[in-house]
């Protein structure tokens, strides 16, 4: 589930207290703070009463919105007073930790501004980015109708031209919508990689001005022209708009979040809608109110979860299961490999590190590791590895969990080592119907990029991950189950972080199935007369993510 900040747009009529209370009251995660409440020209006590807020309500500043830069249109005098303006408010994103700041290229339509204007907007850009850098602070540039970021393309030209990559987009559908551009969730897809957060809020295109609530397309101009230089509009003079509430308008919000998904987008939604003089639409505080709800709803549409139930092929050769090419995942990688009877085959592992269990049967390995392998043995490989696999005569199945490599590990072949026998990989983990049996393949104390890895069994028809856990801000997770041939079987529950127990999506799963869980949390129990086996693989988000001490439990069953 997305991370959602409440932006202080909403709250621009009102104080800065109005805004964070309606952060801190509804749930929110972090607070997009505007310049209109937090600016230079606060005295240090009242810059002194906002840290203290903040930090006992442990509230995020997740950007400072402002509106600063206009470097297209200045002179190089304007530029160089536009660009000490922006210097004083990186210093105060700096000062309360807010690792987005909002700037504005040029308030002009990028189809008639010239090569002059995105000229003078990228070179003063550039400047902004390099100061920006050495503070740890990222740019942000809205899309937005009447200015050089009105279309994808645009947006991408000006990119290019900077050529900074701390330099990056607020995406705001709403905005494009009103360009007019008609297909949001094309945008999203051109712009992958460059979107670093996104407004979310929601309008209807009107054929007249009999809407009591509505305003004109030129409207943005004159709201904007009160702060600095605008371009006015050329077109659309005869267009209306009105606000709704998220989802009510015309805005394809159920596909612009399907397209971030997709996309890989794991940045923050900020609610920034507005009511200004519709009568209809609710106000400061019940505005931030509705607003989540309705956002959390939208989400709810979608697929709950990012996760995805596949049965893996048992047919030969090596067949990539789920990738974040094909399902909704960042970096997890769950591969099988099946061989024939003295069958033989090259394993490359690219760009990706590896860690594979031998499910059944026995192999022979050779190049970067030599080894005969026996059922349940593992073994390691980074980035840019090859192993030579020869089956025995029976056949074999590997489970093979992948993650990109950061060029941490080393190979190595982990023998499996009976519990009975002891030894150091062996854990335990829970109590009563929770036990369960613990194997570490890839341990955390092991050298490797990404992964940590193991093999876990569950008593007789008793849970392997109570009481529920996720680690969805860290690590992806995946379980693949064997020696549970039908009718044995298992029962994989999941459900988003804000929703109880209640509302868990269900998966039979048994031999050859695979689940990948990219958040939310997820217990696993098994039916009568079966104990749950799998191979887990957690792939962390990066390098330093890395670690197997992240699960955070339902606190309403811990």
């Amino acid at each position: 589930m997305y991370k959602i900040a409440l932006s202080g747009q909403m709250f621009d009529d009102f104080s800065i207290w109005d805004h964070l209370e309606a952060v801190h009251a509804f749930g929110y995660d972090a607070a997009e703070i505007r310049s209109t409440h937090l600016h230079p020209g606060l005295d240090a006590a009242q810059k002194e009463e906002i840290h203290r807020y903040l930090a006992r309500n442990e509230i995020a500043g997740n950007c400072l919105s402002c509106f600063v830069g206009n470097y297209g249109l200045l002179t190089d005098g304007e530029c160089a007073e536009a660009f000490a303006v922006f210097e004083r408010y990186l210093a105060l994103a700096v000062e309360f930790g807010v690792p987005l700041l909002r700037v504005w290229p040029a308030w002009e339509a990028s189809a008639t501004a010239g090569e002059a204007v995105f000229g003078r907007a990228a070179e003063w850009m550039r400047r902004s980015a390099d100061a920006a850098a050495r503070c740890g602070v990222r740019l942000a540039m809205e899309t937005h109708h009447g200015t050089l970021c009105d279309t994808p393309q645009a947006c991408l030209r000006l990119l290019e031209a900077i050529g900074r990559e701390n330099v990056g987009l607020i995406l705001d559908p709403v905005n494009l919508y009103q360009t007019p551009v008609d297909d949001l969730p094309a945008c999203v897809h051109a712009l992958k990689g460059h979107i670093f957060q996104v407004h979310v809020k929601d309008i209807q295109r009107l054929r007249s001005g009999a809407h009591p609530g509505c305003f004109p397309y030129r409207a943005y101009a004159d709201h904007i022209g009160r702060f600095t230089k605008v371009v006015p509009p050329q077109a659309q003079d005869g267009a209306f708009y009105a606000h709704r509430r998220i989802g009510c308008g015309g805005v394809d919000w159920p596909g612009v979040l399907q397209a971030l998904e997709q996309t890989g987008f794991d940045g923050m939604l900020v609610v920034e809608s507005v009511a200004e003089r519709d009568a209809l639409m609710p106000r400061g505080r019940e505005l931030a109110r509705a607003c989540r709800e309705d956002l959390l709803a939208l989400l709810r549409a979608r697929p709950a979860l990012r996760q995805m139930h596949a049965v893996s092929p048992q047919a030969r050769g090596l067949h990539a299961v789920i990738t974040p090419a094909t399902h909704p995942c960042h970096v997890s990688h769950l591969l099988r490999l099946n061989l024939g009877a003295g069958e033989t085959f090259l394993l490359e592992t690219g760009e990706l590190e590896m860690n594979a269990a031998l499910i059944c049967g026995r192999a022979r390995v050779a190049g970067a590791l030599e080894a005969q392998m026996g059922r349940l043995d593992s073994f390691y490989l980074p980035g840019g590895s090859a192993l030579s696999i020869k089956a025995g005569e029976e056949g074999c199945s590997f489970y093979i969990g992948a993650a990109p490599c950061d060029g941490v590990g080393k190979a190595f072949l982990r023998p499996f080592v009976p519990q009975s026998a002891g030894g150091a990989f062996w854990d335990v983990h829970g109590t009563g119907a929770g036990r369960r049996d613990v194997f570490f393949t890839l341990d955390e104390a092991t050298p490797a990029s990404r992964l940590i890895c193991g093999l876990t069994w569950g008593g007789d028809g008793a849970w392997t991950s109570w009481p529920p856990h996720q680690h969805e801000r860290d690590l992806e997770e995946s379980y693949c189950y064997f020696d549970m041939d039908p009718p044995q079987c298992g029962l994989h529950l999941s459900y988003p972080t804000d929703e109880p127990f209640a509302a868990a999506r269900v998966d039979v799963v048994s031999s050859g199935h695979y689940l990948l869980v990219a958040d939310g949390y997820h217990p696993t129990v098994a039916t009568p007369g079966t104990r749950n086996a799998y191979f887990w693989v957690l792939c962390a988000h990066s390098h330093a993510q890395r670690s197997y001490g992240l699960a955070k439990t339902d606190p309403a069953l811990a």
